[in-house]
């Protein structure tokens, strides 16, 4: 929409009309039942503050309702009756906006239906154009979430996603112009962008390296934003967590057996942290005798978008072209940051180290850089891009940043055996 001409015409004059329309046309689903009351105050029940009544209706809906859309004839711009909705168990995003607004005003919130164009996080990593909503139509639009108003404060919430918090939306509703319907007409806003921080991993990893190309590798995860539902959603079930993480980690750190895994407080999603420790032996950490290589993989949350992973593992991908007539607009920002800790054997010593990196650019940040005590070498990693779109001037820096952080992905250490006897 950005480098093509379009006509768009609608019968609405205004976003004021189509919003009236749309509201007659939905109200009457929105009547609640006495099942529906029932399960609102049991959700309730002992929550004191309206933040935490809006937590509880949230998760509740999100978890318990599950998405699925029936979308035939007019019930693909009308959600269902709330009471049906309730009955079935399941509904598309309208109908779970629709019951968690009546469940939010029961509680004694205010709380409306918000219209959105969502990005499509199943395919290719794309983002959000600069989207021209000036005519009041609803092709611009194929999502909504809920608006809950607690004072002056404003949460906009999407309950077809499991995992989140209230105090965050997923990073296919950031940024999107939106449409607020009331009864007296529209509000039109722009949803709040996120800041790289907002969707994060930082990692605390821990090395001990064997006498062979063994290690004992220990870790302490923080995730935030799409990362950490990410880590909810695959640690907090009822399979084997363990063997999960095996599963992911082995593409990036080769074979191990993992023995313990811990996802602290996942039945309280405070401020959408997620916070993972565990325990592995890696078989091979290292390569070689008596000259021994290392290196420093990429974190285990990175791998194929298309198989759901949040961060995609080469980011060069991002960059394909050369040069670019256009901008490049990406879906979503991200923060990783990894610390390492590695032990090396005490007869070893390291015989070659390399170059540090520390580079800043208009879109982002690039780090590797260590410390070396003894036999203990301290290594941080760190990637940061805090911005979604890369003007086409800041594309062939972009293309060296990702060429870059694919290359620090690489980075070798190399040990080798003193002929001290002691040690």
């Amino acid at each position: 929409i950005e480098i093509s001409p379009t006509v768009q015409v609608s019968t609405f004059s205004s976003w004021s009309q189509l919003s009236k329309w749309y509201y007659h046309l939905i109200k009457d689903q929105y009547r609640i039942t006495p099942e529906i009351e029932r399960q609102t105050k049991f959700i309730i029940a002992g929550k004191d503050t309206p933040k935490e009544k809006l937590d509880a209706i949230f998760n509740w809906v999100s978890r318990e309702i599950r998405n699925v859309g029936w979308e035939f004839g007019v019930h693909g711009y009308k959600p269902y009756k709330v009471g049906t909705v309730f009955n079935r168990g399941f509904g598309d995003c309208k109908d779970k906006a629709t019951l968690l607004n009546v469940m939010a005003t029961y509680a004694g919130l205010k709380a409306y239906p918000v219209l959105l164009r969502a990005l499509d996080e199943t395919g290719n990593f794309l983002g959000r154009g600069n989207e021209n909503i000036s005519t009041p139509l609803f092709n611009h639009f194929n999502h909504c979430i809920s608006l809950v108003e607690i004072g002056n404060k404003k949460y906009f919430l999407d309950p077809t996603i499991e995992n989140h918090s209230i105090d965050s939306l997923p990073m296919m509703d950031v940024g999107a112009k939106a449409i607020i319907i009331k009864e007296n007409g529209a509000e039109r806003i722009d949803l709040p962008m996120a800041k790289a921080m907002d969707n994060s991993w930082t990692e605390y990893t821990s090395i001990t390296i064997g006498k062979k190309d063994s290690a004992i590798l220990r870790q302490k995860i923080i995730a935030n934003g799409d990362v950490g539902a990410f880590m909810r959603k695959y640690f907090s079930g009822g399979y084997k967590s363990s063997r999960l993480h095996e599963v992911f980690a082995t593409k990036m750190w080769g074979p191990l057996k993992t023995t313990n895994v811990e996802l602290g407080n996942y039945k309280t999603i405070v401020k959408n942290v997620a916070v993972l420790t565990l325990s592995s032996r890696l078989e091979k950490f290292t390569n070689g005798e008596n000259r021994r290589k290392f290196k420093i993989p990429p974190v285990w949350l990175r791998g194929d978008i298309k198989q759901g992973m949040p961060i995609p593992l080469q980011l060069v991908t991002l960059a394909k072209e050369s040069v670019r007539e256009y901008d490049l607009v990406l879906p979503k920002v991200f923060s990783i940051n990894s610390i390492h800790t590695i032990r090396i054997p005490a007869n070893y010593k390291l015989i070659y180290t390399p170059e540090k990196i520390s580079e800043k650019y208009p879109f982002g940040e690039l780090v590797f850089s260590y410390t070396i005590d003894g036999s203990v070498i301290k290594v941080q990693k760190k990637i940061v891009l805090g911005k979604t779109r890369i003007t086409a001037r800041d594309y062939q820096a972009f293309h060296n940043f990702c060429s870059l952080a694919d290359q620090i992905d690489n980075i070798e250490f190399t040990m080798e055996k003193t002929n001290d006897s002691s040690k």
